[in-house]
């Protein structure tokens, strides 16, 4: 017996090249199913059908289901044939590029907020050389430029609740803004303080990177004040990736 994963459904097949078996995809999560395949997930479908001593199959992807082996065959199946359009799969498509490029995009923020945390840092480093002092300032400048850049088209919310620096690394340290607006405002509030945890573990700390916020520096409440600011900054970037 042979499996075959088509972008609709999953079709176990005999030695004559005969359909067996199928699980064919409900419309709605063609998307899903693609994004799973295309990140080497095994589907539910594709293990229904392969309770057998053996399974030929052609995809690497599925050499880790039981008693899976490498082969070579050919047989065609035909989305149109089972009622589904071509346009379903471009439409399907076209999001997980889309994604994909956010997500890159996304990638160049996080690495423009970490040269910017280096250049800083070897600013502080080289102080008395004034000319490489220059130069590294005109690079501290670019850099801030493009992350003000990125954080106004793709986080306009969260820039004007932190400001783009900040808000760059709340995203940063978050991994990306999907995951920063999937937080609960407690984890936001201390995001950024992993290491003062591990070395008072007894007493918890009640802000991290949102310290750097004026409105939290300078409260005498402070604690109170990262409270506050951490559910603005869950509600803006909730805003910025859903809405």
């Amino acid at each position: 017996m042979f499996l075959e994963t088509k972008w609709f459904g999953s079709f176990l097949i005999d030695e004559e090249m005969r359909i067996e078996e199928k699980r064919l995809f409900p419309q709605e999560t063609i998307e899903k199913k693609l994004r799973a395949i295309l990140n080497g997930e095994i589907l539910d479908e594709e293990l229904e059908l392969t309770d057998r001593e053996r399974i030929g199959v052609r995809d690497r992807r599925l050499l880790s289901l039981k008693n899976a082996e490498l082969t070579s065959f050919q047989i065609e199946i035909r989305g149109e044939d089972y009622g589904y359009s071509q346009q379903l799969l471009r439409d399907a498509m076209v999001l997980i590029a889309e994604d994909k490029i956010k997500n890159f995009v996304e990638m160049d923020l996080i690495e423009n907020v970490h040269l910017l945390e280096h250049l800083e840092s070897f600013k502080v480093r080289i102080d008395k050389e004034k000319d490489l002092v220059k130069e590294v300032e005109k690079s501290i400048v670019t850099t801030r430029k493009n992350i003000e850049t990125w954080m106004g088209e793709n986080s306009p919310n969260l820039k004007e609740v932190l400001g783009p620096i900040l808000g760059a690394r709340m995203i940063t340290k978050a991994g990306s803004l999907e995951k920063l607006a999937k937080m609960n405002t407690s984890t936001i509030q201390v995001l950024g303080s992993e290491k003062s945890l591990f070395k008072h573990p007894a007493k918890p700390p009640k802000h991290g990177l949102l310290y750097q916020h004026p409105s939290v520096r300078r409260s005498p409440d402070r604690g109170k004040a990262a409270k506050t600011l951490a559910k603005e900054v869950a509600l803006a970037s909730r805003r910025d990736f859903f809405l």
